[in-house]
């Protein structure tokens, strides 16, 4: 089958090499660059002890032919390829993105066969070729509407790279926004890895204080205790991650705060709800950005 991955980050490189065994793939960087790179020398994934080469395909040109799209972009970055896809005949296409700001456009693409999905391994992009698999987890999936190719993605799946489905989109996505905003604006104000929010009985504190602001938004089916369990556990199979967000501070970019913790607070502000933490968090690094 033939694959696009619509982004070269860690978990674009990480789904290219393990999807690659059984598929053909086809990666989409943003700059030409990286694809010549890709092409030339194919991408490289370190896990344990090991080092493994992939060869792949990659281009900078949004051609976006393939049957089957993964988009591994961030939120902020989604607008430009959503306006292609909706030129283009049906599709399956399944979103890895944080937060919920992709929610707004799946009405756009109603003729396309759309997916969400959590990834919950660690990753850590090393160049523009190379990534560690740092944490070995699961990707969940749910259907917006469609599922005829998704199960095809991974019949011949690996015991290092598993997949579920799940049947509630809204639910796991509700899942990995709870995730996203107990770890992620923490670890880019403490400038930490994941590691150290359950290490640190300090920083644990703040991680759970958010964590009861956010499940408090929200008619979760699962319990307090079950999502306050899952989310110490991703944060122990990521101990050695640095987040998405701590990784965009350090590098001076625009972080994903809106899509995930300003979604929150326009929540909790038509729910008259007070949400110190959360907006403290919010504000914290919308200013460190603003430094940027």
């Amino acid at each position: 089958m033939q694959i696009g991955i619509i982004g070269s980050g860690a978990i674009g490189l990480l789904f290219a090499h393990y999807l690659g065994k059984h598929h053909e793939i086809n990666v989409y960087t943003r700059r030409e660059s990286g694809a010549q790179l890709l092409n030339e020398r194919g991408m490289e994934l370190t896990f344990n002890t090991e080092s493994l080469t992939t060869s792949l395909k990659a281009t900078a040109k949004p051609t976006y032919g393939e049957e089957v799209l993964f988009i591994a972009v961030k939120q902020y970055q989604l607008k430009p390829i959503v306006q292609k896809l909706k030129e283009m005949p049906r599709k399956t296409i399944i979103f890895l993105q944080n937060g919920i700001g992709h929610l707004e456009f799946f009405s756009e693409l109603s003729k396309h066969e759309l997916f969400v999905g959590i990834v919950e391994h660690g990753a850590l992009k090393i160049d523009e070729r190379t990534v560690c698999h740092t944490g070995v987890g699961v990707t969940k999936l749910a259907a917006v509407h469609g599922e005829s190719y998704v199960h095809k993605v991974f019949e011949n799946e690996d015991e290092y790279f598993l997949f579920k489905i799940e049947n509630d989109f809204h639910e796991l996505l509700m899942e990995k926004l709870i995730v996203n905003a107990a770890i992620n604006p923490l670890t880019a104000l403490l400038r930490c890895k994941n590691g150290a929010l359950f290490k640190n009985k300090d920083y644990q504190l703040l991680m759970e204080r958010i964590f009861k602001e956010v499940y408090c938004l929200f008619p979760f089916k699962k319990g307090e205790a079950s999502l306050w369990n899952h989310v110490n556990s991703i944060c122990k199979k990521t101990a050695e991650n640095e987040s998405s967000m701590l990784k965009d501070i350090k590098e001076g970019r625009p972080t994903e705060i809106d899509a995930i913790i300003g979604s929150l607070l326009e929540k909790a502000e038509k729910m008259k709800k007070a949400v110190p933490y959360l907006t403290f968090v919010y504000y914290a690094v919308k200013g460190l950005e603003q430094e940027n």
